[in-house]
């Protein structure tokens, strides 16, 4: 495997960036839902600077991971880490999250809303890095 590109982290940044998006509008969206489902008021999950800063850092470590697995596996374009997203998305993130969800006795309906946020930024998070190689 060669070292990426400076364009490579361009696309790194620019994945991060629109997953924060992706997350602000899916919580903006399904909030109330959202909340109804894990049982909390909007007063309660009022998320400290540090809660954000740390969900930047987990969406940059899955975007520079995700483009690392584009690139090694000669994927590199939009088709390629689109369907890789989707199957990290589905072989890890889905199977992973179903069993914890499993033996917390938490709902199947919290567990479809979560993924689906999960599944929709593993693709496009793969589509991004995918294209800027």
């Amino acid at each position: 495997m060669t070292f990426p590109s400076g364009t490579f982290f361009i696309g790194v940044v620019a994945a991060t960036i629109v997953a924060m998006i992706i997350g602000w509008i899916w919580y903006t969206v399904f909030g109330n839902y959202w909340m109804g489902l894990v049982g909390k008021t909007r007063e309660e999950m009022q998320g400290s600077p540090a809660n954000y800063v740390i969900t930047f850092i987990g969406a940059f470590t899955t975007a520079l991971i995700l483009g690392l697995i584009v690139n090694a596996t000669g994927y590199a374009n939009t088709a390629g880490g689109i369907v890789l997203g989707l199957l990290v998305g589905v072989g890890f993130v889905a199977t992973t999250q179903a069993t914890n969800y499993l033996f917390e006795g938490r709902s199947s309906r919290l567990y479809g809303l979560n993924l689906g946020y999960h599944l929709l930024n593993l693709v496009v998070m793969g589509g991004i890095v995918g294209t800027v190689h």
